[in-house]
């Protein structure tokens, strides 16, 4: 989780190299997220109004095959697996042809898939609610906004609900990460999600 607020907060500081508007983008996401209300609910429901019909700015991976020349409009950022690039989505994952997020699912206990979320880059599951995903989401320095994605991409920003105490437990026999070093698993009483943890 500290990865992923660090990785956010260079975006946004715009350490890294940008290209065309994104910088516009970045700077008015830290000045929203330094406005937002003490109360989560209330800051989640300002984050929703401010960003509605365009989505909130999340982090995606840019696509191996897409030239440096194609980047523009995009603020990209050097990750320790590839380069990320710091947008607006209204959907999960985004239309943007250049980029592509990540997934998540939930299995049982023999590796099946029941349902499966996707998710953007360096967010990992906080808690389950039905069939949304509660993912960490930065904002600023606070922990009590969550990112609750449905299996559809619909997603809204949402205060981080009081969820049963989770544990990381070894993965059923899941394929749908391969031989990826980096699979886990946490669960929530009897449900189980797996997930790409950070690469380094």
């Amino acid at each position: 989780m500290r990865q992923a607020a660090l990785a956010l907060t260079l975006i946004l500081l715009g350490s890294t190299p940008s290209v065309g508007q994104g910088d516009t983008l970045a700077t008015a996401w830290q000045h929203l997220a330094s406005q937002l209300p003490p109360d989560p609910t209330r800051a989640a429901r300002m984050i929703n109004n401010s960003y509605a019909g365009r989505g909130v700015p999340l982090t995606f991976w840019v696509r191996s095959t897409v030239p440096d020349s194609a980047l523009r409009g995009l603020t990209v950022a050097d990750h320790p697996c590839g380069t990320t690039a710091f947008t607006l989505a209204p959907r999960l994952p985004p239309k943007d042809q250049r980029l592509e997020g990540e997934r998540m699912a939930e299995v049982d206990a023999h590796g099946r898939e029941l349902r499966v979320w996707p998710v953007p880059v360096d967010h990992w599951p906080r808690a389950i609610n039905g069939d949304e995903l509660l993912l960490n989401f930065p904002a600023g320095d606070r922990q009590d906004l969550a990112l609750a994605v449905k299996p559809d991409g619909r997603y809204r920003i949402v205060p981080l609900i009081d969820a049963p105490s989770s544990e990381h437990v070894d993965c059923p026999p899941y394929r749908g990460f391969g031989t990826s070093a980096y699979t886990r698993c946490v669960r929530w009483q009897t449900r189980i999600v797996v997930y790409q943890g950070p690469c380094t």
